[in-house]
């Protein structure tokens, strides 16, 4: 399973399996522990799937913590923005959120390549 690879062998078995990850991150397939005392919650999800994830888990995530995206796009069922696909799903009319945007892929930052991102 993908979760123990990552806890053991410190290997994303599916995505870059050539490159270590740091022994410091832990992988969980339990929502509740992985945000448990979070601050921050950083959603890597695809757009189309992040508004049902909010949806499905809003009773575990507070009303304080700051989401943070890292989707790119437009929620397309509603033709909106996904900031507001966001709030909508989570029936919040506040919600901290960000977004991180910019030319980014995995492969160049496992090698250490150059990029620049701006959280918004």
């Amino acid at each position: 399973m993908q979760v123990d690879s990552i806890n053991e062998a410190h290997r994303n078995s599916r995505y870059l399996s050539d490159f270590e990850l740091p022994p410091t991150l832990s992988a969980s397939t339990d929502v509740a522990e992985a945000i448990a005392d979070a601050v921050v919650i950083f959603l890597a999800l695809p757009a189309q799937k992040l508004p049902g994830f909010l949806a499905e888990h809003k009773a575990l995530i507070p009303h304080d913590t700051l989401l943070c995206s890292l989707a790119k796009g437009l929620y397309l069922p509603s033709k909106s923005l996904l900031s507001k696909a966001m709030l909508e799903h989570l029936g919040r009319l506040e919600q901290p959120l960000a977004f991180l945007s910019g030319p980014s892929f995995a492969i160049e930052i496992m090698k250490a390549h150059p990029t620049a991102v701006r959280v918004c």
